[in-house]
This record gives structure tokens, sequence and C-alpha cells, in this order.
């Protein structure tokens, strides 16, 4: 037997692999950067129309619609996930945890902390949260007392405060079908 052509193989699979990696990852970019942008644009909106407490009810009531949004386009499942929670709805699974972990353990300030991995027949994304300086308006040491007031009506058991700027806040997710 010719012992190129199992050599061969191997070198195809192993660039078809790299491939398909590369194309998942421009992939769950995309589909992060989507979500991310509507979010942060509505975040913008809201912070000029009507300062801080409004833009703590784009939190509460726009960001899933806008991750139910962007999942509906893309055909995936995207979302916000942190270990210090504000809303419970955002608690990690374990998948998630083990990438909050990572990043983590990684954390020494890199910009773009991600993690991408697939689990049976399930591709899986996430992408690190920094606290940028106007996110210590809500998620800071020091929160003015009508943003404070409106997390205690929307958020009774916020943990997600205390942070400064650069801090890893949690991450963005993405994960959809491997078929």
């Amino acid at each position: 037997m010719n012992m190129r052509l199992p050599i061969l193989l191997i070198l195809l699979c192993l660039a078809g692999c790299r491939a398909a990696a590369t194309t998942d990852l421009a992939f769950a970019r995309e589909v992060t950067d989507a979500f991310a942008a509507e979010l942060q644009q509505a975040l913008a909106g809201a912070m000029a129309q009507g300062g801080p407490v409004a833009a703590v009810s784009v939190c509460r009531d726009q960001a899933p619609e806008i991750a139910s949004s962007v999942s509906a386009r893309y055909g995936v499942s995207v979302g916000r996930v942190s270990d210090r929670l504000r809303n419970p709805a955002n608690a990690a699974t374990a998948w998630q945890a083990e990438g909050l972990a990572l990043f983590a353990a990684e954390d020494a300030g890199a910009p773009r902390l991600e993690y991408l991995t697939q689990a049976d027949d399930e591709r899986r994304y996430m992408r690190a949260i920094r606290i940028a300086p106007l996110c210590t308006t809500c998620h800071g040491d020091t929160i003015p007392e009508a943003v404070a007031a409106a997390l205690a009506v929307d958020y009774p058991h916020d943990a997600a405060r205390g942070y400064r700027q650069g801090d890893l806040r949690g991450a963005l997710y993405v994960s959809w079908s491997a078929l």
C-alpha cells in the first residue's frame, strides 16, 4: 500500500479542519459584533434621551429582544453571560462558566479574549466584555443615586457592581448547530 495516500488524507483533513475553524470564528465574530453593535446603539440612544436611568431599561427590556432578533436572523443562540450577575437570566451554563474561568485565568488586559469550542453537535463561542468608561456609571464603584434606585427595583440581588475601566465584565456568547 502506498503510504503517501494516508498522509495526504491526514493533511487534507487537517487543512479542512483549520479552514472550518477559521470560518466558524469569522461567523461567530460576525454574530457577536452584530449583537454588540445593536445593543450599544440602543444604550447610546437611551443615554442621549434619558441618561443612565433610561439605559437600565434597555438592558432589562431591549437586550433580550435584540438577542432574540439577532439569534433569529443568524439561526443561532446569542446573548450575554457573567459570573457576577445583575440579571439571573444571564447565569452561565457549564460551558459558559468554563469560558469565563478561562478568560479570568488568561486576563492580563488582553483586548479581545475569545473561546471557540465544539461539543457534540454544537459549536460554541464566547468573547470577553470589558468595562468601558461609560459602563462604570451602572457597574462601577460609585453609582449615581437615581441609577442605584432604578437598579434596586429591577435587580434586587444585583452583583454586577464594583468594576473599573478595563475589567472583565462577562462575555457575549453564540452557539449553533454543527450539523
